[in-house]
């Protein structure tokens, strides 16, 4: 059996997306022994605060802790970032010790997976450490979150404090695997001249089929009137996520004496869960959302299937696995053309584009739209299932394509 140690600065969620646990559970329903060490981040401001700690089966999970998770909740941004940084700094450091001892009890182990920043990081340590050895590195990134608006903009101070990414994402691997999530990661290796560009796999992530639960028996759960139909947001409640624009499009509809004939349905927790009910009220339109909190995945599916349409405004992409859930279960996408947006969400096929400078006026048009038949949603919900059945892969068609590279490079014997 061959084994692989996962080493990850982030840890496994169930509430929000789980291509973080999917990667090493396919490989372990492949026949392969996992260990994955990872720290997780116990702030309570941060993203897993409502999540609780999973520990997949057949994986062998080593966990700790980011540290300082107090004084990494201040409200002092600059304080905040800067302990963030050392913070970060010290979980490679308890990545490298931690995978340096597995590799000294496991000297069979001949792979090494590097899960994001952190992770490459101490994997390339580990590198080092252990260059007599034969083991194949895997550098595994989500895409690069920001990265090519900090270049587009000439912010340098933000690549400059984001450095440890870039190095990260420059350094070489056996193979570097990266979701292909629309922020144009293949377009930031050829820019920053990554090494690992040789043995690069551009990929985006596979989707399994959900346990779908009864829209009668979920509307009954929520207190949800399912005659009326639904609009969906699902998402962490930050800023860059712009659930706001929503709320601020439905206001202008209701303001202009026009119908809004729908609940929009906000899945997610986070620091802007009541700025937002504050908003709505203040809007007037408070009667039209409906706020269910952090769900678990399968209500969140189920919420996607239930629903007219999904709605994703993100400021750096919109590609993520919302779009590919939306997808699996015939559910057009709305969403703002930006970074590689329009490559997936086909205009007027599976869902509508939003232009970047007229987010709110396009919505409110979009509804109008949509009121006056002009645009019909059980054409773009055909054009969803369409786009779903020739693009979308499982997971277990997304790791074997994975294993697939990994088992050609080896043969090749591909030197680092």
């Amino acid at each position: 059996m061959k084994k692989i140690l996962f080493l990850s600065g982030i840890d496994f969620k169930d509430k929000s997306i789980k291509v973080i646990s999917e990667t090493p559970i396919h490989y372990a329903k492949k026949g392969w022994c996992v260990n994955y060490i990872v720290c997780r981040d116990a702030c309570r401001t941060g993203n897993y605060f409502y999540e609780d700690e999973i520990n997949p089966e057949n994986i062998k999970v080593k966990r700790m802790y980011w540290p300082f998770p107090n004084i990494r909740c201040s409200s002092n941004r600059f304080l905040r970032l800067a302990i963030s940084k050392v913070s970060s700094l010290i979980v490679i450091s308890k990545l490298t010790i931690s995978g340096a001892s597995y590799l000294f009890r496991n000297k069979d182990c001949a792979f090494v997976y590097g899960y994001e920043m952190q992770g490459v990081l101490a994997s390339n340590l580990l590198k080092i450490i252990f260059f007599k050895r034969s083991v194949f590195y895997i550098s595994r990134f989500q895409g690069v979150f920001y990265i090519k608006e900090h270049f587009k903009d000439h912010r340098y101070l933000n690549l400059l404090f984001n450095i440890d990414t870039l190095i990260a994402l420059w350094l070489p691997s056996n193979l570097m695997v990266m979701t292909n999530d629309g922020t144009q990661g293949d377009k930031i290796l050829k820019k920053i001249k990554s090494r690992s560009l040789k043995s690069f796999m551009f990929i985006s992530n596979g989707v399994d089929s959900p346990n779908l639960i009864d829209k009668n028996k979920l509307c009954k759960k929520y207190g949800i009137d399912e005659e009326k139909p639904f609009v969906l947001m699902a998402s962490r409640l930050v800023n860059i996520k712009r659930v706001h624009l929503a709320v601020e499009a439905i206001g202008k509809i209701i303001s202009d004496g026009n119908n809004f004939n729908y609940k929009l349905i906000i899945i997610g927790d986070g620091p802007e869960l009541e700025p937002l009910k504050s908003l709505a009220i203040d809007l007037g339109v408070d009667s039209y959302l409906i706020f269910l909190g952090a769900l678990t995945n399968d209500e969140v599916y189920s919420f996607m299937s239930a629903s007219d349409m999904v709605l994703s405004l993100y400021e750096s992409s919109n590609i993520g696995n919302p779009f590919f859930e939306a997808m699996s279960v015939g559910t057009p996408f709305i969403a703002v053309n930006n970074g590689d947006t329009s490559s997936f969400v086909k205009h007027l096929s599976n869902g509508y584009l939003l232009s970047e400078d007229a987010i709110v006026d396009d919505l409110v048009i979009f509804f109008e739209n949509v009121e006056n038949n002009l645009i019909s949603i059980k054409s773009l919900a055909d054009g969803a299932s369409k786009y779903s059945k020739s693009n979308i892969l499982s997971w277990s068609e997304r790791i074997g394509n994975e294993i697939s590279e990994i088992e050609t490079l080896m043969k090749r014997k591909t030197i680092i």
